[in-house]
């Protein structure tokens, strides 16, 4: 929500909401497993965090607004929604039938490279080879914590196949990144363009759960109903807010960084919940993947990603 967009509030908190939400996130997730299919999971999920953001949008009398975009801005916002609250969660989560989630967060981390050579492509932004080597040092950091599971990875058959899966989700999210960028170049605020990226997001799953037979059913047990508010208003609504905001302030290249951050919530809360164990190897990769996050943000941004002044009122027609 754009109240978060205060000046006053530090690059590291906007850093930290995201990253401890989303790494708590896997958590709730897997509560979400059975009778209900995850492309459906998902399409409800960003439905609920839809309807939140419209009704805030009502709240603060930015409602009218949705009826000053163009065609253009509703193509570009569809394209977010896909990219960024749709096509790349449901193949995160399918690639986890494949491979484990250690290697699934070691593949997500990519997203940092992804999103400096799209950033430089598509953004005309120059590519910096200090968020490269700040980068390959997050990067060696999750290879460091994950070493186990890499080293008993074997890349054949299903498991090829779930690599692969993840590699493309990661890909279409470093779109939704820079198409991200794109809306808010335009002057689109934080708060619609989450609102309709959720919007379409959700309808776009929700559209192909029915044309590939998916049945759309409704798990009304505690487990299920809690863990699907916690992602809908945690997981996608002020998470999205800070991070699209985080995006806004240092740019869409140093804010990928939060791919190295949420897996080491994720193994906190796995160290709690699954008696995952730390060992001096992990811990020499936290340590580097702090310094790395250390180092970026002491890295002089090379010219403004997104205008200084977005107005909300002023939305491009």
């Amino acid at each position: 929500m754009t109240t978060l967009s205060s000046k006053h509030i530090p690059t590291w908190v906007l850093f930290l909401i995201p990253s401890c939400i989303w790494g708590i996130s896997w958590t709730f997730i897997k509560l979400q497993e059975g009778a209900v299919d995850a492309m459906v999971s998902v399409s409800y999920r960003f439905l609920i965090a839809a309807f939140i953001m419209f009704l805030y949008l009502l709240l603060r009398g930015k409602l009218k607004d949705v009826f000053k975009l163009s065609l253009k801005s509703h193509f570009f916002l569809f394209m977010q929604g896909v990219t960024l609250c749709g096509i790349n969660f449901w193949l995160f989560y399918r690639s986890e039938f494949y491979i484990t989630s250690g290697i699934t967060a070691f593949i997500s981390s990519t997203l940092v490279f992804m999103n400096l050579f799209l950033g430089s492509l598509f953004l005309r932004k120059k590519l910096e080879k200090r968020l490269f080597v700040t980068g390959v040092l997050g990067f060696l950091g999750m290879g460091v914590i994950f070493l186990s599971e890499l080293t008993d990875f074997r890349l054949e058959g299903i498991k090829l196949f779930g690599l692969m899966l993840a590699l493309l989700a990661t890909l279409v999210d470093s779109f939704g990144n820079i198409v991200s960028v794109y809306n808010q170049r335009r002057g689109l605020p934080v708060s619609l363009i989450n609102a309709f990226g959720m919007l379409y997001g959700a309808l776009f799953l929700l559209l192909l759960s029915i044309l590939t037979g998916r049945e759309l059913l409704v798990d009304v047990s505690l487990k299920y109903i809690g863990s699907l508010l916690f992602l809908s208003v945690f997981a996608s609504v002020i998470a999205f807010a800070a991070y699209l905001l985080l995006i806004q302030r240092i740019g869409v290249e140093r804010s990928a960084y939060i791919a190295f951050l949420y897996p080491l919530i994720a193994l906190v809360m796995s160290s709690i919940f699954e008696g995952y164990t730390w060992s001096i190897i992990s811990l020499l990769g936290i340590l580097l993947i702090l310094l790395s996050k250390f180092l970026v943000l002491r890295i002089k941004q090379e010219g403004d990603i997104i205008p200084a002044a977005v107005h909300e009122s002023e939305v491009p027609r």
